[in-house]
């Protein structure tokens, strides 16, 4: 739960940061693998997030972006029902988002018409 408390808490102020807002989200799952025992098993597949935001300056004009997340899950039998024991997943968020500065780039001012020759 605290890897997904931090999650937010970074998606959260990255949007502010951009001063944008999630308007949608959606995700598409494709099974790579099952592999099967007696009382346990394991499922790997790939998450395709897909999640649509706007700038809040110009919020009428919907804009995309994807994220995908590898997942091996572990499924096992307890008296008669299968539960989810762990979910390991690879998240592109969690690359050292603690150090990662939300910030974004400042805008450079350039001259377009000393560019050219």
């Amino acid at each position: 739960m605290d890897h997904e408390r931090r999650r937010i808490e970074y998606v959260k102020g990255w949007s502010e940061k951009r001063d944008l807002k999630f308007t949608e989200a959606e995700s598409f799952y494709r099974i790579k693998s099952v592999k099967a025992g007696e009382n346990s098993i394991w499922v790997y597949l790939v998450e395709t997030m897909k999640m649509g935001y706007a700038y809040n300056i110009k919020s009428d004009v919907i804009n995309y972006m994807g994220l995908g997340i590898r997942h091996s899950i572990q499924f096992v039998k307890v008296d008669g029902k299968w539960l989810i024991r762990r979910d390991w997943y690879y998240d592109p968020l969690d690359e050292d988002s603690a150090y990662i500065d939300a910030t974004p780039a400042e805008i450079l001012p350039i001259d377009i018409m000393s560019l050219s020759t």
